[in-house]
């Protein structure tokens, strides 16, 4: 267990870690300076600190020297750097890596001579030798041939070239297992910025390997790289907000069951309110609402119950000092008091049935229209008979569904507070009793009829539910639906403030007022 003292802007606090610290902050919060304090403040043992600045260039023949002399020459490599004074010590460290080679080569041979067991001593993994089962697990197609003094690589062709000729990720993944093998026992190991070079699919497996191969060591890596943050499955992670003379204002990131660890690493690290939204980072959703609400951190969530479960979660948890959170989701068939329930816990709820329908609303449709240099008049009135056209056909299935959702959530009102078998079955029946489903249907069946007398296109896009509608209606501004889609996602990127204001009434009027006064 390592016990780590960080001076705060308010207080000095503490942190233990049994293995693996991660510090995460963004560009210019002070965590590399919070590594260089750590590597000159810790009194627990010895520690070694990787800089984010590194000089890749491989020699091309490395001096042997003894072991002694390597680790001297390697020390004072790294020994009284600034923070953020680039470290140029890649033949240091081969130097050392070849000369314990050489010496466990040199011991053997002298334990051997001196063995009368008659039994074959077994020859210890050397760190060259460490360094290949390494660099196989990493780079299965690439093989290393580590001569005295050379590094020489082999391709899955079986043709051989020096070193100096990897790529900058093959580079720096040498240097790296080479320079964490040579530490010596028991070392505290700082690496600043270790997804530097690397390929994302290669940044975890090669620190696991790594962290394996030096289980007496323990790790602190400092970084801004999510990915790698919630890779490190194990380990202790804070986040830095803030530095100013020492002092570091930082929070420990908890486990929360309700949120992925890589997208609450993401909240932790904003520094606007976070809007949960549906869907993912490439639906219509998100493309959309980054152009409109834009003083939010915008975080899709997948569907309706995730948004609600995160933003009450996040909102809910008081330990975490965390920037306001608010969600956003499709009406779809929520009723006026589901609505105004969800509000009072952060959650807006958008006017039209769903983000799909804005794609045929009146004000999209003139934006395309005069865009595309077309008569917005007769686009509207095709786009109006369609859409009363779809709706006359799925009339009995829009009611029906609607109704359905409406009793199903009435019955979730179900008071849970009843005790007893007699109460419980009171509560049931004075529950049922009370929902009305002939009046709910004909209240239903009178809305839809309403809305297709009126051919109010706006309105029946508020309480119609049917993704098809923007795919379909691609047709009459002679796009494909993709194409049509991508177009009006391209316009909103140059509108005007005021132009969201007006999809703000199709959308959430209260979401954007509130993105306005933040």
């Amino acid at each position: 267990m390592l016990n780590l003292t960080i001076p705060g802007i308010n207080d000095s606090s503490s942190i233990e870690i049994d293995n693996t610290l991660v510090i995460i902050g963004s560009n210019g919060s002070g965590k590399s300076r919070l590594g260089s304090f750590f590597e000159n403040n810790i009194v627990a043992g010895p520690v070694k600190r990787i800089s984010a600045q590194r000089m890749l260039n491989l020699p091309e023949n490395t001096p042997i020297l003894s072991v002694p002399q390597s680790y001297q020459n390697w020390r004072n490599s790294w020994s009284n750097r600034h923070v953020i004074e680039v470290q140029n010590d890649y033949e240091t460290v081969l130097s050392t890596l070849f000369a314990k080679t050489r010496k466990r080569n040199d011991d053997y041979v002298e334990d051997s001579k001196s063995n009368n067991s008659g039994v074959q001593l077994e020859i210890p993994l050397s760190d060259s030798e460490k360094l290949i089962k390494i660099w196989d697990r990493v780079f299965p197609n690439i093989r290393l041939d580590l001569t005295e003094g050379k590094v020489l690589v082999i391709d899955k062709n079986g043709i051989k070239y020096s070193g100096r000729e990897m790529s900058d990720g093959e580079r720096v993944a040498f240097y790296l297992i080479a320079q964490c093998l040579i530490i010596p026992d028991d070392y505290v190991i700082i690496i600043d910025e270790p997804e530097l070079h690397l390929h994302k699919s290669l940044m975890n497996r090669l620190w696991n390997q790594i962290e394996n191969a030096r289980t007496d060591c323990k790790f602190i890596y400092i970084t801004h790289d999510l990915d790698f943050a919630s890779g490190r499955t194990n380990s202790k992670k804070i986040w830095i907000k803030s530095y100013f003379d020492n002092k570091w204002e930082w929070d420990e990131v908890p486990n929360l069951d309700f949120i992925p660890e890589n997208l609450l690493l993401e909240i932790i690290g904003s520094r606007k309110p976070i809007l949960f939204i549906e869907g993912e980072k490439n639906s219509i959703d998100y493309k959309i609402y980054q152009h409109i609400y834009t003083n939010f951190t915008i975080i899709p969530r997948g569907g309706c119950q995730d948004v609600i479960q995160s933003t009450k979660g996040i909102n809910n948890n008081k330990e975490l000092h965390l920037n306001k959170a608010y969600g956003l989701i499709d009406r779809d068939f929520k009723s006026d008091g589901e609505i105004c329930a969800l509000e009072s816990e952060n959650i807006y709820v958008l006017k039209i049935a769903e983000i799909e329908n804005l794609m045929a609303s009146p004000l999209i449709i003139k934006m395309v229209a005069d865009h595309l240099n077309l008569n917005y008049s007769e686009i509207e009135n095709k786009i109006i008979n369609f859409v009363v056209g779809l709706l006359s056909i799925n009339f009995d299935k829009e009611v029906s569904y609607r109704t359905s959702l409406d009793v199903s959530y009435r019955l979730n009102t179900l008071n849970h507070k009843a005790s007893g078998i007699d109460n419980i079955k009171k509560a049931v029946e004075e529950l049922t009793n009370s929902i009305d489903i002939d009046l709910i249907y004909a209240q239903n069946h009178e809305l839809y009829s309403d809305l297709i007398q009126s051919r109010d296109i706006q309105k029946i896009l508020n309480h119609y539910t049917n993704k098809g509608i923007a795919p379909e209606i691609s047709k009459f501004f002679e796009q494909s639906p993709k194409g049509y889609i991508n177009l009006v996602i391209s316009l909103l990127k140059n509108k005007p403030q005021e132009f969201h204001n007006q999809l703000g009434v199709a959308l959430s009027q209260k979401l954007f007022d509130l993105n306005i006064s933040i």
